[in-house]
């Protein structure tokens, strides 16, 4: 195990909106450097292993968990760099901030600037020189953040207290958007050790503290939507303790904190995958805000009008909130579950086609207060979920068999088929009919059948597709031409697999075209047990009826 020194300072994720339009902006420096020089020149560590890996990392995790941009102009990795290259990091990201200022108008921000590195009291080592913590403290105050966190994973990492940090501008909230917003202003501090102690580096995990901090934005303990800064700091300083403790040495992270204020829990990650869907009409257009963990996380939807668009969103209390003419209004909040759909749409907008198996409801019905959404005056909020859907109609299929297997060709029936969630089953009455002629003989043959059906399917568009079982059931009646009219019953069955393809008809979106195809193996019990592989396919026309 080497000693590191490192140095990480980290910005929290917070929400808030305010002035003219609704906007969080987040903005981070990630810097990783193996080397280290001082002031005169030299090199007084030996390289470390992991530590611009490690930044590449946490870029990763706080894109994926944190919600940061994924864009290079407002979230930037710099590795194995120098004092110009970051000074010109900071100067693109406030730029970049200013030219959304322009755009957005007033917003809150975050700021990241993170470290991992070699470093000397009250100093970070890059490959030309150090940065020293004023130098840290001025790219804090050029960027303005609203609330800033730092996390200080460094040897002596205590002595770099942030003296004489100023708590940055006060929440600015309008009173229209939600009040479920985040109450924060200041500057939290974490340092990985005491001003006395040392932090070290894992051969084998890299930065320790580092390490369990990245590892608490999915393993500290979650409450509601995501996992509070609290408890990732406690996750990591507690995993910290425990092992650096059992490899005999001693490593005990600290926190400091200037003018920090709160009024409720601060979420820092959201490990919860966006497993539900938000399906915006064709008619909606404009700037959608969309609000979660009590106003902690926002994401912005622009959308144009006339097309559809699908969003993935997270489960959870959302409010949704739109943005238009220096004024906001709030729709509603609604709770969303995993694997939910939810479809907002216009009195105007064609129905929006939902697949079989799925019902829908509405949440909510907004007039004159959210107009600015579409031309027309009523928005309305869907929810869709499992429900039992009922489809009726007509059915032909062809047979081909074994010349010795007594097997109708053609069926026309009257199918049953229902759908909930991914279960489909259908029930099929139908009339059989075949004949043959030979040169000596022939016959003709008559009955009625029962096929059940059962499978899972899946809703892709105005399609769905089916892996089924079918099992078919024939009484039939054989009328023979060679001489004295006879008639001879039999009966026939058989079980068999196949693919069920249904598409909504261009004609109505509740009429539905439908193919299926099945192989298996069929049998004809007359005076003896006959036996054959049979191959069916068919056409279906189906009408919705719930």
């Amino acid at each position: 195990m080497k000693i590191k020194y490192t140095f990480i300072l980290t910005i929290i994720l917070f929400l808030q909106v305010l002035s003219v339009n609704a906007a969080t902006m987040r903005y981070a420096l990630i810097i990783g450097n193996n080397e280290g020089i001082d002031s005169d020149g030299r090199q007084p560590f030996s390289n470390l292993q992991k530590a611009e890996s490690e930044a590449e990392k946490l870029r990763d995790n706080i894109v994926n968990l944190s919600n940061f941009s994924k864009d290079s102009r407002r979230t930037i990795l710099l590795t194995d760099t120098n004092r110009e290259a970051v000074n010109g990091a900071i100067r693109q990201l406030i730029e970049q901030k200013k030219k959304d200022e322009a755009v957005l108008g007033s917003f809150e921000s975050v700021f990241l600037f993170y470290f991992t590195g070699h470093g000397l009291q009250g100093k970070l080592l890059l490959t030309d020189g150090p940065l020293f913590a004023r130098d840290v403290d001025t790219f804090f105050k050029q960027m303005n953040a609203s609330f800033s966190v730092g996390i200080f994973d460094a040897c002596h990492s205590g002595s770099l207290s942030p003296k004489g940090i100023k708590p940055t501008v006060g929440l600015n909230m309008i009173k229209e958007m939600p009040k479920e917003v985040l109450n924060a202003k200041g500057r939290i501090w974490y340092v990985s050790s005491s001003a006395n102690q040392i932090s070290y580096e894992d051969k084998d995990i890299g930065g320790v503290f580092t390490h369990f901090f990245i590892e608490g934005l999915t393993k500290g303990r979650m409450e509601g939507p995501g996992i509070t800064l609290d408890n990732i700091w406690n996750y990591a300083r507690n995993k910290t303790v425990e092992y650096t403790a059992n490899q005999n040495i001693r490593q005990i992270p600290e926190e400091h904190i200037s003018n920090l204020k709160t009024s409720s829990p601060v979420f820092f990650s959201f490990p919860l995958k966006r497993k539900s869907t938000l399906i915006l009409s064709e008619k909606i257009g404009g700037r959608l805000v969309l609000s979660y963990a009590d106003g902690q996380l926002t994401e912005i939807i622009d959308k144009k009008p006339g097309h559809k668009k699908r969003v993935a969103v997270y489960p959870g209390q959302v409010t949704i909130t739109k943005v238009s003419d220096n004024k906001t209004y709030k729709m509603d909040s609604f709770v969303i579950g995993e694997d939910d759909t939810f479809v907002l749409k216009t009195g105007e907008d064609k129905m929006i086609n939902i697949g079989l198996g799925v019902r829908s409801r509405t949440l909510f019905a907004k007039g004159d207060s959210v107009k600015a959404v579409s031309n027309n005056k009523t928005v309305v909020m869907e929810k869709q979920s499992k429900g039992l859907s009922l489809l009726t109609g007509v059915s032909y299929e062809f047979a081909i068999t074994e010349n010795s297997i007594l097997y109708p060709r053609h069926s026309i029936g009257v199918p049953l088929q229902f759908d909930y969630g991914m279960f489909t089953g259908a029930v099929n009455i139908n009339y059989n009919f075949d004949k043959h002629n030979y040169p000596a003989w022939g016959y003709s043959l008559n009955g009625i059948g029962a096929d059940l059906r059962s499978g899972v399917g899946l809703n892709a568009g105005k399609a769905r597709l089916s892996i089924c079982g079918e099992f078919k059931f024939k009484n039939n009646w054989q009328q023979f031409n060679d001489g004295p009219a006879r008639v001879k019953q039999s009966y026939g069955a058989g079980v068999f697999g196949g693919v069920h393809i249904m598409t909504r008809s261009f004609f109505s979106g509740q009429l539905f075209v439908s193919a299926l195809a099945t192989y298996g193996q069929a049998v004809t019990i007359n005076d003896n047990y006959i036996l054959g592989m049979t191959v069916t396919v068919g056409l279906n026309l189906f009408l919705r009826i719930l």
